[in-house]
């Protein structure tokens, strides 16, 4: 009698044990594994009672990595919504961008078609260039601030600061010897500059020069920061960068040939510069010194004069 209450007893026991363990509740799997003792429970009882302790033990395994599956789904889920939102950002950008610029071509090309000297030529495609460049920076930043994400993102950073002025000086240097070398052996052989200054200090009276002191770093953030970073963010694979550079280039360049097919090739050539040194550091500071310089550089050694007429 006694034996068959016990059994009773325990019995019980584990089907209370075993609803629990249906409802997710594990806490007791221990008061549940001492009817397992075949020293004090019968064999029966204590296989069933082990059966079921190790039934809830895998159970408990198996939701704890269903968990761990789920939050690891739930990351990678809010990690390719932030994906897909900023690159639906970057692909406005560059819709807007790229809008931009065949409504610059088309206007300059138009404004072009009568008959001008080269002076009104050249004075016109500088204020259409610079409204271009400031109708271009109100609409990325306004389209950048209403998605939210920070400026710093595209370039206005001060992130890197150090390294990137120091490369880009080291290169503005390296690019304007370069280009002062070479301005001097034109002359010397007389292919071209014939009977002007090494220094064009004229242009020091021109308004252009003091607009590229402006423009210099605002292209830089349209080119670098906002253009080449989205089309970055935009394309996969593992050159994605490498062809962002190269695209931005393109249209960089293509944006010059209003000047002169050679001013757009030369350009095409500095931008991929630029391009490798926005990658190195992700702050448009120091490349838009590097512009600022050289463009600075080839303006004052004559090249542009040279160039465009």
């Amino acid at each position: 009698m006694t034996e068959t209450v016990e059994r009773n007893e325990a019995m019980r026991a584990i089907t209370e044990h075993a609803r629990r363990i249906t409802r997710g509740s594990y806490e007791e799997v221990n008061d549940l594994m001492q009817f397992a003792d075949t020293t004090r429970n019968p064999p029966d009882i204590a296989e069933l009672a082990e059966t079921f302790g190790m039934m809830s033990v895998k159970v408990e395994a198996r939701e704890f990595a269903w968990k761990q599956t789920v939050e690891v789904l739930e990351q990678k889920k809010e990690e390719l919504q932030e994906s897909l939102k900023i690159r639906g950002l970057s692909s406005r950008l560059v819709l807007w961008f790229v809008f931009g610029v065949s409504l610059y071509v088309f206007l300059t090309v138009f404004a072009l078609q009568t008959d001008q000297s080269d002076p009104v030529r050249v004075v016109l495609l500088r204020w259409f260039s610079s409204l271009f460049v400031i109708s271009q920076i109100i609409m990325m930043v306004a389209l950048i601030l209403k998605s939210g994400y920070p400026l710093s993102d595209y370039g206005l950073t001060l992130k890197n600061l150090r390294r990137s002025l120091m490369e880009s000086v080291l290169v503005s240097t390296a690019v304007i010897l370069l280009l002062a070398g070479l301005k001097f052996w034109i002359q010397k052989e007389g292919w071209a500059f014939g009977g002007r200054p090494f220094i064009e200090e004229k242009e020091f009276g021109t308004m252009f020069l003091y607009l590229y002191v402006l423009n210099a770093p605002v292209q830089e953030f349209l080119a670098r920061g906002v253009l080449q970073s989205s089309i970055g963010r935009i394309l996969m694979g593992k050159r994605r960068m490498f062809w962002a550079v190269v695209s931005t280039s393109m249209i960089f360049g293509m944006l010059h040939t209003v000047y002169s097919l050679p001013v757009a090739l030369i350009t095409l050539l500095a931008s991929l510069l630029w391009g490798w040194l926005y990658i190195r550091h992700q702050t448009i500071v120091g490349v838009s010194i590097c512009h600022l310089l050289v463009g600075l550089a080839a303006i004052l050694l004559g090249y542009w004069d040279l160039l465009v007429m």
